[in-house]
């Protein structure tokens, strides 16, 4: 009797908003768009750190990882049609592609420093709203460990190569520069 009970029993997602394990809730076409317009956005980026700032960069380098981007785009526009629904696995592995390629940017244009590195949390956004929480979290898993190898690791930025700042004295000097020393000018000018 308490099959036929749970037969009738309509069955819901286990994660509301989530059809099934399998198919993600991300189209291709989707996919597509937020990837151009991060192609374009990276190209507009390197274009004025050369040109109005004129900072020495690893063009090269940058401009492969983006052409990969733009290939990657052809080849699924041309492969599934616009509407094709992807699968959690492939859905999970574009997203993971698209932070390991701004992880590669990142490195090339100042590390964890720069200030599009806040653009790592745009893959984990998207997998949050459209996958089941454990394929968002491993993707955060893996943010952040690009993360940790950006603030950690060699960065190449302006022609030279420097080791990152230690987090703690980056946070203790972010601190001071944004919360104390504001106030301690304050201070100063009412003689207190």
């Amino acid at each position: 009797m308490s099959d036929a009970i749970q037969a009738a029993r309509p069955t819901t997602p286990a994660v509301k908003g989530i059809v099934s394990e399998r198919e993600s809730q991300l189209r291709l076409v989707t996919s597509v768009r937020l990837r151009w317009a991060a192609v374009l956005g990276q190209l507009i980026a390197i274009a004025v750190t050369m040109g109005v700032y004129g900072f020495p960069m690893e063009v090269g380098s940058c401009l492969v990882l983006v052409a990969m981007s733009a290939w990657l785009n052809v080849y699924l526009s041309i492969r599934y049609p616009a509407r094709h629904r992807l699968s959690t696995d492939f859905a999970t592995a574009l997203l993971a592609y698209d932070a390991l390629q701004l992880t590669g940017l990142l490195y090339f244009t100042g590390g964890i420093q720069n200030p599009f590195a806040m653009l790592l949390a745009a893959p984990v956004t998207v997998a949050a709203s459209t996958l089941p929480p454990r394929y968002a979290t491993l993707l955060g898993t893996l943010v952040l460990a690009c993360a940790i190898f950006l603030s950690s690791s060699t960065i190449r930025c302006l022609g030279i190569r420097a080791y990152a700042w230690n987090c703690r004295a980056i946070t203790s000097s972010a601190l001071w520069q944004h919360s104390c020393r504001p106030h301690a000018s304050w201070l100063s000018t009412r003689g207190g």
